[in-house]
């Protein structure tokens, strides 16, 4: 199913061969080349653990600048030439989240301009970041800019000047406008609305031909109906021209773009892998009807973005995307010549073949050297990580010992606790029967004191009667 947001890119080299870079599920970010049997070589791995979404162009030397960011959100730029390839950290993310950034670049000789989207207090920052023959700069804010799939579009003029389009509110809705970055005072110049329409605007897509004229396709929304507009730029003037509608329809314009494929300005919009277009041969003066593409392909439709240095190809064809497949080498729809190109140019391809090969060899051994470099890295950080766990191992053995200690001479006082308890309880038992016989002693002696009284009161009444008799003797003596 064709979207416009997982795309694939083809670049043709001067030298014809025809290279692919892709995000494979699996594999990460890869590349491939073409055969000249129209099949593909094995891809080589360029960046495993990244996000789906990517940017990359073709420089006039064919070196590939490739921009794309890791599942912890920093973002990375790697340049592919004669020499290898080489990436550079561009931006380190304050917080490890991955969402997409909507990165963009523009390679220019020992110059490169980034571009991206950050997410800041519940806001979206339009930045741009330059990196000088290899010296990053600190990125620097362009605009806010709106939560969109498509949140900006990106087009350079001969002179060098950069044009920006992207939304901003006017307090009501969602309008176009655009800022231009010049070159020669390397500053962003003021905010130029482009529309005031009583609806959203979107979905920009901006594209410079080989007559320096910008061209410019974007949605507008009327109530339940949506318009794809046109409108381009006349060189060397802030002077645009009035809009003129395409078509409309009860349905958004999301999958939508515009390319120019030999001096033809063609718009395009896919909906459920079918395509609608309108074209133009005098520059954007006059458009055909809207009608449907047939592309005949069993495959599904894949958004593509091609650019091509070979001969007078370049200047030709701009297509930052464009609908095609990859079955049995490449087949875009519009770019009815590639094929031509590719056929006439069989003898060249033939005779790079052995070039190609040999690049590719050489490119899975140096895949292989970082595989193996990585592996190197990859084992130190374990065999440091084990000694690590060792020690750490070793720490709490120690710690395990003395608290088996610990509880061995809290048992050892636990047991003489209840040693203790044990002889209290005897002790108690004990004492229960001391007072029960010292009870029962005193019950007896009150008992012998009882007796002993009797026994003294007895004796007293005898006593008495004795001394009676007694005192009666003495009286009459």
């Amino acid at each position: 199913m064709y979207n416009s947001k997982n795309r694939q890119y083809l670049f043709r080299l001067s030298s014809n061969r025809i290279l692919n870079i892709f995000y494979d599920d699996k594999r990460g970010l890869c590349y491939s080349y073409l055969s000249n049997k129209n099949t593909w070589f094995a891809p080589i791995v360029l960046k495993n653990d990244v996000l789906p979404t990517f940017y990359a162009d073709l420089d006039r030397e064919d070196r590939i600048h490739i921009v794309f960011q890791d599942k912890l959100g920093n973002i990375y730029y790697s340049k592919i030439g004669d020499a290898g390839v080489k990436t550079v950290l561009m931006l380190t993310s304050k917080h490890q989240s991955s969402y997409d950034k909507h990165l963009f670049l523009i390679p220019l000789e020992n110059t490169l301009h980034l571009l991206y989207v950050l997410n800041h207090n519940n806001s979206a920052i339009l930045a741009h970041q330059v990196m000088n023959n290899g010296n990053v700069n600190t990125p620097k804010v362009i605009d806010y800019v709106s939560h969109q799939n498509r949140t900006y579009s990106v087009s350079m003029d001969k002179t060098g000047n950069t044009y920006i389009f992207y939304q901003i509110s006017d307090g009501k809705q969602l309008q176009l406008g655009y800022k231009k970055y010049i070159s020669t005072q390397k500053t962003w110049g003021e905010y130029m609305p482009l529309t005031r329409h009583n609806g959203n605007c979107s979905y920009p897509n901006a594209i410079t031909d080989s007559s320096d004229i910008l061209h410019l396709c974007y949605q507008r929304q009327n109530e339940k109906r949506y318009n794809l507009v046109y409108q381009q730029k006349i060189p060397d003037k802030n002077i645009w021209t009035p809009e003129v509608i395409i078509h409309n329809s009860m349905y958004p314009f999301e999958d939508s773009s515009v390319i120019s494929l030999n001096e033809t300005i063609t718009i395009f919009w896919v909906r459920d892998d079918i395509i609608y277009y309108s074209s133009s041969k005098d520059c954007g003066s006059s458009w055909s009807k809207a009608t449907r593409y047939y592309f005949s392909s069993c495959r599904p439709l894949l958004c593509l973005c091609f650019k091509s240095n070979f001969s007078n190809e370049g200047g030709k064809v701009i297509t930052p995307c464009i609908p095609g497949n990859l079955a049995h080498g490449i087949k875009l729809a519009f770019h009815t010549e590639l094929h031509n190109y590719i056929s006439n140019n069989s003898k060249d391809i033939e005779k790079n073949t052995a070039k190609d090969e040999t690049y590719l060899l050489k490119e899975e051994i140096r895949a292989l050297k970082e595989s193996k470099n990585i592996l190197k890295d990859e084992i130190a950080k374990i065999e440091y990580m084990y000694q690590a766990l060792a020690k750490e191992i070793i720490k709490y053995s120690v710690k395990l010992g003395l608290l088996e200690n610990e509880l061995a001479m809290k048992k050892l006082n636990e047991d003489r606790v209840a040693a203790n308890e044990t002889n209290i309880y005897q002790i108690n038992l004990r004492m229960n029967d001391l007072s029960e016989e010292l009870h029962s002693f005193k019950s007896k002696s009150e008992e012998i004191n009882l007796a002993i009284n009797e026994v003294l009161n007895g004796h007293s009444i005898e006593i008495e009667k004795l001394y009676e008799e007694i005192s009666k003797i003495v009286s009459k003596e």
